[in-house]
């Protein structure tokens, strides 16, 4: 261990200790409410402390009754189990799952399983921190509003939709889709980008943003945005979930929507669509994170992407982003089944992948998952759909905004690429 690094560590953990002994004392047995983990590891290399561990090392860890934990799966059965019992997977790589887990799936993790606990102590996990540089959904909504204003010859912004608790009476929360187009006319092929189907994975709601700030602010000045303006129909929806957003800007680690109606704490919007519902990869227990909602298009959310694509056949392609894992995945997700045009999807992701540095597969690939968007809009519209899973485990849900360049980076290329492409789709 070189000396400049042994200090550090040092230092790492005569800091922890110092939190240790100064937090205040109540829940699990007195412990401490509030916990940073001297000796947070990169989970995916096993090093105990090494340059990418950097990322997590400051991460403070709350009790909330589950435990962070890095499990060696032997097959992918185990994935959908450990949903089934209630995990909540954060990342999933070719040979381990990291997520959060109760206290009887832990138990038989002990007992079953090679594993690592990320957590400093049995119950607690990281908690969420939004950084100030993310847009809140009313600082989104004023955004949208003011360049809609402002590039009207290119721009017109359209409420598609209400949130869940907007229906009920609880809130004034719209759905806003952002079309932006140019001086062509007739039918044009379109592309539809969506952000933040899971509130949590905030980093969706920011590249949507920042497309259409780079596709209005090169019109006219960047030949290749000039023509894809013009021969394109663009649909940008950066917030498909305004209220479970709302929970994370109050510094809550929230997935799902807000629907109470079934007695749980909402619904998982991306199990949620119609096509092989509630069949792989999610849970119809209305508590667990990937509860599937009581039918098909339960929720208005999910209704508003289903009446949009409906209503706008020339949808040639789309992107839907989500974290973390840096893939690009196409369908089919409900199962490991090739799709109808399977060898197009992949090619076409593959080439998207190959500008990012994120590793292509079939949605499957990762772990069987039905009710998704990407499913139900190729099967029933022959979009070819794209899921960007953006960051590493080392970003999390929630990094610090400074990191948005380098995501914007990552993710521009296959934007364009996909524009590109969507004329011969």
């Amino acid at each position: 261990m070189k000396r400049s690094t042994f200090k550090t560590l040092l230092a790492s953990v005569i800091l922890g200790t110092a939190l240790l002994t100064g937090c205040s004392t109540s829940g699990f047995n007195k412990a401490p409410e509030l916990f940073v983990n001297p000796f947070t590891y990169n989970a995916f290399s096993n090093s105990v402390y090494d340059s990418a561990g950097m990322a997590l090392k400051y991460k403070p860890f709350v009790y909330t009754g589950k435990t962070l934990v890095k499990i060696e799966y032997k097959n992918k059965s185990n994935i959908e189990y450990f949903l089934n019992k209630d995990m909540d997977v954060w990342s999933v790589s070719k040979k381990y799952v990291i997520g959060k887990v109760p206290p009887d799936l832990l138990s038989e993790i002990k007992a079953n399983y090679t594993y690592q606990m990320i957590s400093p102590k049995e119950g607690m996990t990281i908690q969420f921190r939004l950084d100030k540089g993310y847009s809140t959904y009313q600082s989104m909504t004023t955004k949208l509003k003011q360049v809609a204003t402002q590039y009207s010859n290119l721009a017109t912004l359209t409420d598609i939709g209400d949130s869940w608790e907007k229906t009920q009476g609880k809130a004034d929360r719209d759905i806003w889709a952002m079309h932006i187009t140019g001086k062509s006319s007739g039918t044009k092929p379109a592309v539809l980008f969506m952000g933040n189907h899971h509130a949590r994975e905030v980093v969706t709601v920011e590249l949507p943003m920042l497309l259409i700030n780079h596709l209005l602010e090169n019109y006219g000045k960047d030949k290749e945005v000039t023509d894809l303006v013009d021969n394109r129909d663009i649909w940008i929806i950066p917030m498909v979930n305004p209220d479970g957003h709302i929970k994370v800007e109050q510094g809550r680690d929230w997935r799902k929507n807000t629907d109470t109606s079934s007695g749980g704490n909402g619904v998982d919007l991306n199990r949620n669509y119609g096509y092989k519902w509630g069949t792989s990869g999610t849970s119809h227990s209305p508590n667990n994170d990937t509860y599937c909602g009581k039918s098909a298009f339960s929720e208005p959310e999910t209704q508003a992407i289903r009446n949009f694509e409906d209503a706008h056949k020339n949808i040639k392609a789309s992107i839907s982003w989500h974290s973390f894992a840096n893939t690009v995945m196409w369908p089919w997700s409900y199962a490991g089944t090739t799709a109808p045009d399977s060898v197009k999807l992949s090619e076409i992701g593959t080439q998207m992948a190959s500008f990012s540095g994120y590793e292509p597969e079939q949605s499957s690939d990762m772990y069987p998952s039905s009710g998704d968007t990407d499913d139900w809009g190729y099967s029933q519209h022959k979009i070819f759909g794209y899921t960007i899973e953006v960051g590493t485990w080392n970003d999390g849900f929630d990094p610090p905004y400074s990191s948005m360049p380098k995501f914007w980076k990552e993710n521009l290329p296959m934007c364009m690429y996909l524009l590109k492409t969507a004329g011969n789709l």
